[in-house]
């Protein structure tokens, strides 16, 4: 599944001022929540759980945000054997230059996965 900053743009533009003002309609405050969920779990099983607690949240007026990375087990080897994350590795080995250098700052390009969905 991928996100796009249309997707982005939709939540904080359009779902959550409706949201808002739903609560707002009965007399509730309405809560955000920003969930990171990762960490070797696969897409689909970090998917299931966000969508497991999304009544649960709706039912005490928190309207949540997950972000969901693709870092279960499988999802890295497959990254690794098409070298999506090259790249990443060649900042970091950068940066690692730099730190030994003195030189702390950040590389001047970071990747932009956002970037390349919207040519």
């Amino acid at each position: 599944m991928q996100t796009y900053s249309v997707d982005v743009d939709a939540i904080f533009n359009e779902h959550i001022p409706q949201a808002v003002e739903d609560a707002r309609r009965i007399g509730k405050k309405l809560h955000l929540l920003f969930y990171a969920h990762g960490g070797l779990v696969s897409e689909k099983n970090a998917l299931l759980h966000a969508y497991s607690q999304l009544d649960w949240w709706r039912d005490n007026y928190v309207y949540p945000v997950f972000f969901i990375w693709e870092t279960g087990f499988v999802e890295i080897l497959y990254q690794l054997m098409r070298g999506e994350n090259s790249r990443a590795r060649s900042l970091t080995r950068e940066r690692d230059h730099r730190s030994c250098r003195g030189q702390t700052r950040a590389p001047a390009r970071w990747p932009n996965r956002l970037a390349r969905h919207e040519e």
